[in-house]
């Protein structure tokens, strides 16, 4: 194939790029690695090219052969709504790598489509990716690899084109990853079409699982099955697609065929998607929107739409109801509802386009990580970042004792010179991690407890003191830095530091870093030949006095240890220059011979034994030179071609550099002979199945097994585990494929079980988990079988009894670990029937005959479903009180308490308290508390009452008054101080609080300044340069505002300036001290929903107004 590719790599070294003829070629640059990526098998590596819409994955080890992952059960699931759609993918991949790898996952949404969301399975725990400032992402990835644990950084690499990088992933473990992607779907001339490269997916190897869901709000048809109830469901073993699957939306001809998609996020406005496909084509199209406000459009500006090509509008809009969409002169009527859908493909869709057209400007940088880590995607400036709770925990901690021991060595560094604003800043700083770190009650390091500000001092005395005794005994001392460091020596004396032992003259650490110093210098005289200068004979009189001091005695030092390790030292760096030297192809015989005259120099001198130390120099750079030479021996040895000429040849080249370096090294070879006995264990599995493992063809493959060992020398035993360990794995593997084709009774099956049970007592298959998935995925999915029967009421028909004996004979191989959509299918049926009674007996009395009969079929669900029958009536008893009163709380606030419901629901509230008593002590809050809605509403007509007098409506006036009396007394507040405390809210310009938001409360910090009500400004200067103004609050005499933390502000200090400008112009500059936190609240939480609605109760610690 011919190919151009233009490359600036900086890469040493040369690089030949073989291509295949037609074939697909990706380049990937990692860690200053090429790797050619086609589907083919190269250079013992495997990599999967990157088809339109699903993903490649390759493996970076960090040694040895890449072999890449390859795709081995897929789940999709697909939301369609007209001509979008939400979708996620969940892919296991399996690792056939024998060694710890990272990987690096690359993934290219098809067109139209925005990568939403990521995740992966650490064990069986599921890891979300969360949005994170990419520099801060990249330290915690880093500072959390390097400790060999585990967490995924996911980074942008191009327009909806990302990678992951995954580590660790152990040998032969399996990896899970999930991708959530918003899409436009592409327009056909029968109307939008969902589409997933089904073939190109399985076109190289089937896979072992498909799972396929597909749901749609319109009629629709596809070509790989059949819609029911407007669900797709394929369920596939061991599958290799003969084509793509399309899913086709059905919608009617049109001079404009459209498709809305709108909803609120959970804010006041609201989120749209639009496409238009018109039948003719349009020059210039121009879409305009009437009857609904909508702002913040983004809208293609092609030069010609043409028919059929669909134009795609997003934006927000305000309020709700019919509007008017005009394209190219035909027009069409849509209705933008009042919905709410809490991330919805309409918002994802229009966040990923904005942050995308305001990444064009590097000014938009906060604005931009603030829509990323709202909307939850990533950009220019964030990525995402998974991390398992465990981990999570584990580096918080670490960066905190990390930053707290900065913040002591900069306050003993900061005393040292006697400045006292860092003293204090860094102090701060460190009593506040320090009281951190005790909240969370562990140790910050295995062995260490938190160390005392006392001790960083000391250290700090240490270090200055060394400079000092370093400086002075190589000479040339710098007069000033000499003065300085005696003046921070003297002050951190002063402030306590000390660097004495008990009863000792000298500190300790000046005795060893003068003996070790001293030492140091005498090996260096003798190396050059220069023992008996008088440089060296000083050395050896300081050596000697040190060595007599109590301290030297004490720790049993002599001069003797501290000269050994010098020798050491010096000799292995000599020894490594004598090897490397011999092994290249310019040997330096001069500098060599110079070399091992001061190495064996060295050797007189000390307890240094030369030739030791030069044959394990020798050892690492020819075992190198060996295990390379050794590669293609090995790779003949593998193939069976132990004794072929080639072998040979390569033999005498590995046994020939032996000889040079005079080294033994062949752990290439040995790791060959052992794969070979695996092979020959792979190749005798499926006759030793047929046969038995004590037939002719296990006695035949010991006998192999047996020659190896002699031919090769290595231990019999260990040769024998590892080929019937293949045989194990072969077993394990068809065993496996029978359990998932559902043939787990078949004769084949049983007598792979009872070989497998043999073999997995003998010897340690790697497959073993491979038999468990497969008998507990065999399980589940019987398992949600019956959890359907039982959802519609079907348990007692033949198909749910046959599911249940069935579950109950697989339980002998899973033990029953993976019924549990069966116990949530009957706690859906038990949540049900508890409703049910509940209604009935409101309605009918708790002692009526229907709902007698009603409880007793309430108490046998809740046994089926292994539920504690009180907690979940008392859930269900609150769920309807919380139901009940957001109703009477909604219609005080809306002025409908007197309405049919709400006479309604006021009675129900009333019979459920006299049928349950304990309600009583449940207390509505916030939205749901009918006195604050009474309150809200007092304030909000006593508000509307001052503006109307203004304005001189009477009749207005008196509606609101008489509205404000009646408020006031259900609220139990006075309607003078309601009508005072309004009247100064007014008369300082502070708008009207409706009711339905005076029953919340803002989360945002407030900064409140006690200043005069006559100043000219009171301005807030935040920590990242913007301006805040503060308003005068004549209720509380005080100058105020709220502010929100900006994206991607570091945890830690979040000092505000403050600039008060006085009457006459004077400045005053203060500065309140805020904190960023990042230590969630403890307690608990529960979330339920009520009648459409979701209500959550917190109950937390005392630290909960720092969110």
């Amino acid at each position: 194939g011919r190919i151009l590719v233009e490359l600036e790599l900086g890469l040493e070294g040369d690089w030949e790029i073989l291509v295949p003829k037609e074939k697909e070629v990706v380049l990937v640059v990692v860690s200053s690695c090429l790797f050619l990526l086609t589907s083919l098998t190269l250079f013992g590596f495997i990599a999967l090219t990157a088809p339109r819409a699903n993903a490649s994955a390759l493996l970076k080890p960090t040694s040895g052969v890449t072999q890449a992952l390859s795709a081995k059960s897929l789940t999709i699931e697909s939301q369609l709504r007209g001509a979008f759609a939400k979708t996620t993918l969940t892919t296991v991949y399996s690792n056939p790598n024998e060694q710890q790898i990272e990987a690096d996952f690359l993934y290219s949404a098809p067109k139209g489509s925005v990568v939403t969301g990521f995740a992966y399975w650490y064990g069986k725990e599921k890891v979300v990716a969360r949005v994170v400032e990419k520099g801060r992402a990249a330290k915690i990835y880093q500072y959390i690899t390097s400790r060999m644990r585990d967490p995924a950084l996911i980074e942008m690499v191009g327009k909806n084109s990302f990678r992951a990088r995954i580590f660790p992933i152990e040998a032969g473990n399996d990896l899970k990853i999930e991708i959530q992607l918003a899409q436009t779907l592409e327009q056909t001339a029968k109307g939008p079409q969902w589409t997933y490269p089904l073939r190109e997916e399985t076109q190289n190897k089937a896979l072992e699982k498909v799972k396929i869901r597909v749901h749609s709000a319109s009629p629709a048809t596809s070509n790989l099955g059949q819609f029911e109830d407007g669900d797709l469901r394929i369920d596939e073993r061991n599958y290799q697609a003969q084509d793509d699957l399309r899913t086709q939306v059905a919608q009617k001809a049109a001079p404009i065929r459209a498709s809305l998609l709108a909803a609120r996020d959970g804010g006041e406005d609201g989120f749209f998607a639009l496409s238009l496909t018109p039948n003719s084509t349009i020059t210039h199209p121009i879409v305009n929107i009437a009857g609904v406000p909508t702002y913040e459009v983004l809208t293609p500006e092609p030069d010609q739409l043409a028919a059929g090509e669909p134009i795609v509008v997003l934006g927000r809009y305000r309020g709700s109801g019919k509007a008017l969409v005009s394209l190219g002169g035909q027009s069409l009527e849509v209705e933008f509802p009042n919905a709410v859908e809490k991330g919805n493909v309409a918002s994802l869709l229009w966040a990923a386009n904005r942050i995308e057209t305001l990444s064009e400007d590097e000014k938009n940088e906060m604005q931009v990580m603030k829509m990323s880590k709202r909307f939850g995607v990533p950009s220019k400036w964030t990525s995402w970042l998974a991390i398992p709770a465990e981990e999570r925990e584990n580096f918080k901690r670490q960066m905190w004792a990390s930053d707290r021991a900065d913040a002591a060595q900069a306050y003993a560094q900061a005393l040292a010179r006697n400045d006292s604003v860092a003293v204090q800043e860094q102090k701060l700083i460190f009593d506040s991690l320090t009281q951190k770190l005790k909240k969370l009650g562990h140790e910050y390091s295995e062995n260490e407890e938190l160390q005392p500000l006392s001790s960083y001092l000391n250290d700090e005395l240490r270090r200055v003191r060394k400079a000092m005794f370093e400086a002075n005994h190589n000479g040339g001392v710098d007069e000033t830095q000499l003065a300085e460091w005696k003046t921070w020596t003297s002050n951190l004396q002063k402030a306590g530091a000390t660097d004495k032992g008990k009863g000792v003259d000298l500190p300790v650490y000046v005795i060893e870093d003068e003996l070790r110093i001293a030492s140091r210098g005498y090996m260096r005289e003798v190396e050059l030949g220069q023992a008996n200068s008088a440089k060296a004979q000083g050395f050896q009189a300081r050596l000697k006095e040190l060595a007599q001091t109590r301290t030297a005695k004490e720790y049993e030092w002599d001069e003797k240890t501290f000269l050994s390790e010098a020798a050491d030292m010096r000799g292995n760096a000599l020894a490594m220059d004598i090897a490397t030297n011999r092994a290249s192809q310019k040997r330096d015989l001069v500098r060599e011979k110079q070399n091992l005259a001061r190495l064996h120099r060295l050797e007189t001198a000390s307890s240094l034994k030369a030739s030791d130390t030069l044959q394990q120099a020798l050892q690492t750079v020819w075992g190198e030179k060996i295990e390379n030479a050794s590669q293609p021996w090995a790779r003949e040895i593998i193939a069976g071609r132990s004794r072929s000429a080639t072998a040979r040849k390569y033999e005498k080249q590995v046994r020939d550099l032996q000889q040079r370096s005079g080294l033994k090294q062949l752990e290439t070879i040995d790791s060959a002979w052992k794969s070979l006995a695996g092979s020959n264990g792979e190749r005798a599995a499926k006759a030793i199945q047929q046969q038995g493992i004590d037939g002719q063809s296990a006695k035949r493959l010991d006998a192999q097994i047996r020659a190896i060992a002699r031919l090769s020398g290595q231990s019999n035993e260990e040769l024998r585990s590892l080929a019937w360990n293949s045989v194990g794995n072969s077993i394990a593997q068809d065993l496996a494929k029978e359990v998932r084709a559902e043939r787990w009774q078949s004769p084949t099956t049983k007598r792979l079980q009872a070989q497998f049970e043999v073999l997995r007592n003998k010897h340690n298959i790697d497959s073993v988990y491979e038999v468990d998935d497969a008998w507990s995925e065999l399980e589940s999915e019987t398992a949600t079988r019956l959890a359907h029967e039982i959802s519609s009421k079907r348990e007692n028909g033949p198909r749910a009894k046959q599911l249940s004996a069935r579950l109950n004979e697989l339980a002998k191989y899973t033990e029953g670990q993976n019924d549990w959509s069966v116990r949530e299918a009957w706690g859906e049926r038990a949540r049900e029937a508890t409703t049910q009674h509940l209604e009935v007996a409101l309605r009918d009395g708790e002692d009526s005959p229907r709902a007698v009969n009603l409880a007793e079929k309430r108490d046998l669900l809740f046994q089926k479903a292994h539920l504690d029958a009180k907690e979940f009536k008392d859930s269900i008893n609150e769920d309807m009180l919380r139901s009940l009163d957001s109703q009477i709380s909604d219609g005080v606030v809306f002025k409908r308490e007197n309405s049919a419901d709400a006479m309604k629901a006021t009675l129900k509230r009333t019979r459920l308290l006299a049928l349950y008593p304990a309600l009583k002590n449940y207390e509505p809050i916030g939205p749901l508390s009918e006195t604050l809605a009474w309150e809200g509403r007092a304030h909000e007509s006593a508000y509307l009452l001052l503006q109307a007098n203004k304005k001189g409506e009477k009749g207005k006036a008196n509606h609101l008054r008489a509205d404000l009396d009646l408020s006031a007394q259900k609220a139990g507040k006075s309607r003078d101080a309601v009508l005072k405390w309004e009247k100064a809210k007014l008369n300082s310009g502070q708008p009207l609080i409706k009711a339905t938001d005076y029953r919340l409360h803002p989360g945002d910090p407030l900064i409140s300044v006690l200043a005069p009500a006559d100043c000219r400004q009171v301005l807030a200067l935040m920590p990242d340069g913007t301006i805040l103004p503060l308003r005068f609050d004549a209720l509380k005499n005080a100058w105020e505002a709220r502010f929100d933390v900006p994206a991607g502000a570091e945890e830690g200090d979040y000092r505000v300036q403050i600039v008060i400008v006085a009457p006459d112009g004077t400045r005053k500059r203060l500065v309140m001290n805020f904190a960023v936190d990042m230590l969630a609240p403890t307690g608990a939480a529960s979330l339920r929903a009520a009648n459409g609605q979701w209500n959550l109760r917190l109950e937390t610690d005392e630290q909960t107004d720092r969110v």
